[in-house]
């Protein structure tokens, strides 16, 4: 069906601002994906070629998991209520099952019971709108 290459590129500053329609500072590197999208009978064959340190989004995909699972126990979810699935745009089926299996599970288990992992004092809120006001500061632009 086709195939491309296209190079990598760095984001020095702005990832997240530019979202919001202000500038970044980005910056094309030398490393080069391939891809490569075939279809075989039924299916559509997608195939990524990045181009990376042996093993790197290996390790990467176990640090982020990690992560995940201490800050979910922190907070006192059960892992039974989270579920990872990586799916790209073209596997929509595969993601509408893997929700309608998460809801399942979640519907199973009943309600959350936060009001067990602490107490509520009201520092929780004031963080989130502290995040807020630091979020709105940051996309002031001066004119």
């Amino acid at each position: 069906m086709g195939e491309g290459s296209g190079f990598g590129k760095v984001i020095l500053f702005g990832e997240h601002f530019v979202v919001h329609g202000i500038p970044g500072i980005v910056s094309a590197i030398d490393s080069t994906n391939e891809a490569i999208v075939k279809r075989t009978g039924t299916e559509t064959v997608v195939k990524d070629e990045r181009k990376t340190a042996k093993g790197y989004s290996q390790e990467k995909q176990k640090q982020q998991l990690e992560s995940i699972d201490r800050m979910l126990k922190a907070m006192g979810v059960e892992e039974q209520r989270v579920q990872l699935v990586w799916a790209s745009a073209a596997e929509g089926q595969q993601l509408a099952e893997a929700i309608d299996k998460l809801v399942a599970d979640v519907k199973a288990l009943g309600p959350l019971g936060w009001s067990k992992n602490w107490a509520e004092n009201g520092d929780r809120i004031k963080a989130l709108e502290d995040i807020v006001n630091e979020h709105n500061e940051a996309l002031e632009v001066p004119r």
